[in-house]
């Protein structure tokens, strides 16, 4: 508001002006347009004066509300990405522990499995049925290569078609933005 102060005082000042220096009789209309005419343009061109701070004024602040609101979405935008990488990052150690919980427990059963089948063919090798028992447990011993071997590739990350892309993996925008739908059953009357 102080910013129109200085206009104000001035005009007031110009129109006192105007009036001390009114000669003494305004009898005529001419004499009254010498004192009007002057008075008018100055409030026109006071009237411009305000409206050009005022256009200033709006710009201004206009300038600082897209600023504001640029940071606002900029803060907004990162918080969100903070959201889904947290999200991520949470999914992909649940998958972790799911896929060690998956693998103690297969490789509890492919032990128990391959201890009973070396129990088997030392048994069938004991008691004369030497063919059969080798054959069971040369395929035990192969099964436990291929197993050794397979899980040695997994720690190296050197898995067959480990780097193909399958085509039912999202994004984790996808999934967040997707609408849920509902299904109703409708009721029979």
């Amino acid at each position: 508001m102080f910013k129109f102060l200085p206009g104000i005082i001035i005009i007031q000042a110009i129109t006192v002006a105007f009036v001390l220096l009114l000669p003494d009789r305004l009898d005529s209309t001419w004499a009254w347009l010498q004192v009007l005419f002057p008075i008018i343009a100055v409030g026109l061109l006071a009237s411009f004066w305000f409206n050009s701070i005022s256009m200033h004024l709006n710009r201004d602040k206009i300038t600082e509300l897209q600023n504001r609101f640029i940071a606002e979405r900029e803060k907004i935008r990162v918080n969100a990405e903070r959201s889904k990488v947290r999200l991520l990052k949470q999914n992909h150690k649940q998958v972790i522990d799911e896929t060690r919980t998956v693998n103690a427990k297969a490789n509890f059963k492919v032990g128990a499995v391959s201890t009973a089948a070396v129990g088997v063919g030392v048994f069938l090798m004991t008691t004369q049925l030497i063919a059969m028992g080798m054959m069971i447990l040369m395929t035990t011993g192969g099964v436990l290569t291929g197993y050794a071997i397979r899980a040695r590739q997994e720690t190296k990350g050197n898995l067959p078609f480990s780097n193909v892309k399958l085509p039912f993996k999202k994004k984790a925008t996808s999934l967040i933005e997707k609408p849920v739908k509902v299904i109703e059953k409708k009721k029979k009357a």
